[in-house]
């Protein structure tokens, strides 16, 4: 297993068992667990990982799960039926399977996303995807034809065709005015 150990000091990397295969190297229950620019954590799982001794820095990962730290106290946890984790760029791609939008983004801050795609940057703290995106909120919700997460998590941006839709009986009393 290879993750540029040398220029990764703040990063960890776990795994129950390995086999090798010819040059693939498929692990069980890997776990990426580390430290961004910012000091903040992060944390990647998969029930399993391959990683090809021909490209060393990248590990194809299947029913993955991560965590980000993001503002002071928050967390976006990712799921996703597979992705790529690329050790070399602290790069990730997420993919849901087939067509469906199965790739799901929830924080603490209380919104969820569902897509079918995904890339984060864990190096630059960005999310973005150019598929159509779902956004729950507990007071409406956003669809887009494409999204980014930008600023460590603080701004969230669509664009193409969005629709909003705000349920303002949810609202009374989070806008600082009462009815």
């Amino acid at each position: 297993l290879f993750l540029a150990p040398m220029t990764k000091p703040s990063m960890e990397f776990a795994v129950n068992q390995s086999n090798l295969n010819g040059t693939r190297i498929t692990m069980e229950s890997p776990k990426l667990s580390g430290f961004r620019r910012d000091g903040r954590p992060y944390e990647v799982k998969a029930s399993s990982g391959v990683q090809d001794i021909r490209s060393p820095l990248l590990i194809e990962l299947s029913d993955l799960a991560a965590k980000v730290g993001i503002g002071a106290n928050d967390m976006l946890t990712f799921s996703a039926p597979k992705g790529v984790f690329d050790s070399g760029r602290d790069f990730m791609q997420m993919n849901g399977a087939g067509s469906e939008k199965n790739v799901q983004i929830s924080s603490t801050t209380g919104f969820e996303i569902v897509l079918q795609s995904a890339e984060m940057d864990f190096k630059a703290g960005t999310v973005n995807s150019n598929d159509p995106v779902i956004l729950s909120l507990p007071s409406g919700k956003i669809t887009a034809d494409k999204f980014a997460i930008t600023g460590n998590g603080q701004i969230v941006t669509f664009e193409g065709r969005v629709i909003s839709e705000l349920w303002p009986d949810s609202l009374e009393g989070k806008l600082g005015t009462e009815r």
